[in-house]
């Protein structure tokens, strides 16, 4: 992605942030936004769905912080995504969304719906940018402004995003992964710890419903 598109989908993902998503929006609200993001962009495969490469539906992402770390990120392994992400939606309405609770509620709640769709991660490219216009439809819908660009702030804002979101996806890839499940299993569970759940970075960086915390606000 060049300068110029990146910028280009960054302002129409702030635009599409600003506005407010359907009654109990699902899949396919966070699917016409992502084809609508990225609609200049051929290459992310706008609104379709992520192919894995092998039998096992693997998808994984490199990731490479501003601070250095390298690590890889396993996310669901799973035929299809996007009846996954419905259901993650659907169980968040069933429980009554965002109304009437407190900030601090709302918070955690949204981290929690932010880290289970993230590990849904649906398309090929362009997750976390939909993932995170979509989030603030639905809080905007139920009285909270949820403004991405407060958790964002450098030097280690970016960073410490990454590291919060990564951990929740971790911890729901290989639940409960520690020291000896890790020299017991495989390599990936091995590299998982090591490389990234283990690391000082990692384990200091704030949880994801903290950074959420300071980014929403009651409209």
């Amino acid at each position: 992605m060049s300068a110029e598109q990146e910028s280009a989908s960054l302002l129409r993902a702030a635009s599409f942030a600003r506005r407010t998503a359907l009654p109990r929006a699902g899949f396919a609200h966070w699917k016409r936004l992502h084809a609508d993001i990225f609609c200049a962009l051929p290459e992310y495969k706008t609104g379709m769905m992520r192919q894995a490469s092998d039998e096992k539906f693997e998808w994984i992402k490199h990731r490479s912080l501003d601070n250095g770390m390298v690590y890889e990120v396993l996310y669901a392994h799973t035929e299809n995504p996007g009846a996954d992400a419905d259901r993650v939606l659907g169980t968040f309405h069933q429980s009554g969304g965002l109304s009437g609770l407190s900030h601090d509620e709302a918070a955690e709640k949204l981290a929690k719906l932010y880290a289970d769709l993230d590990f849904c991660h649906p398309f090929n490219e362009g997750n976390s940018r939909s993932l995170r216009a979509f989030l603030s439809q639905l809080a905007r819908r139920e009285g909270f402004d949820l403004s991405w660009e407060k958790s964002n702030q450098p030097p280690s804002g970016r960073d410490n995003f990454y590291l919060a979101r990564d951990r929740e996806v971790i911890d729901r890839r290989f639940p409960g992964l520690d020291y000896q499940k890790a020299m017991d299993g495989g390599q990936r569970e091995y590299d998982t710890f090591f490389r990234a759940k283990a690391t000082s970075e990692m384990r200091q960086a704030p949880s994801l419903k903290s950074i959420i915390a300071a980014a929403i606000d009651v409209e």
